[in-house]
């Protein structure tokens, strides 16, 4: 298990500033998290692995590395909150020292967002330890940040905001460097 708390203090200066401050944005954003991996072997052949991923994340306070308030540009921040949750699995199945399956996946829920599953298979050959191929299939959903995503929910309370999905189907080969 893993837990880790964050604290991150923002002064960004650009050519161009509100009048008002002498930096274009200041604010903070503290972050906890926890994280657990849960590995469990049945058998010499079968293998299971169960985790989850939580965090919860503080913005919009001030920055405390100058005396100006929690500002974008001549907008003041209000200091507001969001929390995600992600959830893992693995299946490894390996009938013999050549041969293994992998089935998994992960599902994800934000503050801002519906769940959100991303699975996953591969099946690897390894007919020798100098030779392996792997046959793998993912699909991997993705949520855009923190505060994107809240200035989604800030325009339409009923808005999922922006995930991006990429499929893939790969193939691979390793063959050692010929010596």
């Amino acid at each position: 298990m893993r837990a880790g708390y964050d604290q991150l203090g923002l002064a960004i200066q650009f050519p161009v500033r509100p009048a008002e401050y002498e930096f274009s944005s200041a604010s903070q954003e503290n972050e906890f998290s926890l994280a657990s991996l849960l590995s469990w072997s049945a058998t010499e052949a079968h293998a299971l692995a169960v985790g989850l991923d939580y965090s919860h994340e503080w913005f919009g306070k001030d920055s405390g590395l100058t005396d100006e308030p929690a500002h974008s540009g001549a907008t003041l921040s209000t200091p507001w909150e969001s929390s995600s949750l992600g959830l893992l699995g693995e299946y490894q199945w390996s009938p013999n020292d050549r041969w293994a399956v992998f089935l998994g996946g992960r599902a994800d829920n934000h503050s801002f967002t519906s769940w959100l599953y991303s699975p996953r298979a591969a099946v690897v050959f390894s007919p020798s330890r100098a030779h392996t191929t792997k046959l793998l299939a993912t699909k991997a959903v993705r949520r855009s940040s923190d505060s994107v995503l809240r200035r989604a929910y800030d325009a339409d309370p009923e808005s999922e905001g922006e995930t991006e999905t990429i499929a893939s189907l790969e193939w691979s080969h390793y063959v050692p460097p010929y010596r």
